[in-house]
């Protein structure tokens, strides 16, 4: 039975990975309708985390041994904040790991974009799930500085709902839409605004620009077969 898991999991681990990010993003909407005090995000995270070991695993990128351990780690850390907690030690340790396991999982997501021959539906799912893996790397960064120095940003929120603002305040600045109802107030805060904001630029440029690149490749290869 533990095979035949492992097995599914291994097949379709870039769709669980990309599918426990969306639903992360929306688990407010799922909190809400379920009911409160039901830990969607925190579910949602260790979705995430195995599907990334996951994806380590059976996608080989180089020497991504380490990167596997720190997301058995990571995934050991989170459980234990989740539904134990041991104070704001803890869960400033685990917030960490997960930021520098997320990005090692995005610099992995878009090693495998690159080196793909061709444009299939796993590229384009990984596509989305790296530019998702940057943001929520950036959402944990966003919200571990703001508890750290609070008055950064506008947040009114605290605990939990404070990682979702941190969440859409990222989102919105990566995606340049700027609703203006969360703002930075100092100037590291701005800093890190320019830098979300860059970074969420580059991603689309240099990614989509990948994808198209291969997709007309692709297609005046077979035009001249």
């Amino acid at each position: 039975m533990i095979h035949i898991i492992k097995k599914t999991i291994r097949k379709f681990d870039h769709i669980l990975l990309l599918v426990g990010l969306v639903f992360l993003l929306a688990a407010p909407i799922w909190e809400q309708v379920i009911g409160s005090g039901f830990l969607w995000s925190d579910i949602m995270i260790l979705i995430s985390l195995v599907a990334g070991v996951s994806v380590t695993h059976s996608h080989k990128v180089g020497e991504l041994d380490y990167q596997q351990y720190m997301g058995f780690m990571v995934i050991i850390l989170t459980c234990l904040n989740s539904f134990i907690g041991f104070g704001v030690l803890l869960e400033t340790i685990t917030r960490s790991s997960q930021v520098v396991f997320f990005l090692l999982l995005s610099v992995t997501v878009s090693k495998l974009i690159i080196k793909s021959r061709s444009v299939d539906s796993e590229v384009v799912v990984n596509s989305i799930s790296g530019y998702l893996l940057l943001g929520l790397s950036w959402s944990i960064i966003i919200g571990i500085w703001n508890s750290a120095y609070p008055g950064s940003f506008n947040f009114v929120f605290k605990g939990q709902d404070a990682f979702f603002d941190s969440m859409y305040y990222v989102f919105v600045t990566m995606t340049t839409l700027g609703y203006g109802d969360m703002l930075p107030i100092t100037m590291a805060g701005k800093a890190f605004s320019m830098l979300i904001s860059v970074t969420g630029a580059f991603y689309t440029t240099i990614v989509l620009g990948m994808i198209v690149g291969k997709y007309i490749s692709n297609q005046t290869l077979n035009n001249l077969k």
